[in-house]
């Protein structure tokens, strides 16, 4: 997806590295944290805040479907999207989200009856 996403700004590389420079965004060192950046202020408004939430869920649904085979990594390419979501997600939504960015273990345990409850001292981050 990443690839793809970059492929399409290249007719208009010029603009788009003088935006991201004013902006101060950088899309070619961690995608996923450029476009959460660029999304964050969707998250502050009522009336953007579900379409924001919905874009950042599909994106991390995407880039997380070639997980490997451990089943407790989050990769750092999902961390932009899963950041953003982590204070905000409901409690019946938090299950979906670990599973998709990669936590299967904690959500097979049961353990993820609370927000954080062990997500940090169990997950292994992994720059694959």
């Amino acid at each position: 997806m990443t690839a793809f996403l970059m492929q399409a700004r290249v007719p208009l590389e010029g603009i788009s590295k003088q935006l991201d420079s004013l902006v101060g965004v950088n899309f070619t060192t961690n995608f996923s944290f450029g476009m959460a950046v660029t999304l964050l202020r969707g998250l502050k408004h009522p009336s953007t805040k579900a379409a924001t939430v919905r874009l950042l869920s599909t994106f991390l649904e995407i880039s997380g479907s070639k997980k490997s085979s451990s089943s407790n990594t989050v990769f750092v390419q999902l961390l932009g999207f899963l950041a953003p979501l982590m204070p905000i997600i409901e409690e019946h939504e938090l299950k979906t989200l670990m599973w998709t960015s990669g936590l299967q273990d904690i959500v097979d345990s049961g353990s993820a009856g609370s927000k954080l409850e062990g997500l940090f001292s169990t997950t292994f981050f992994s720059s694959n």
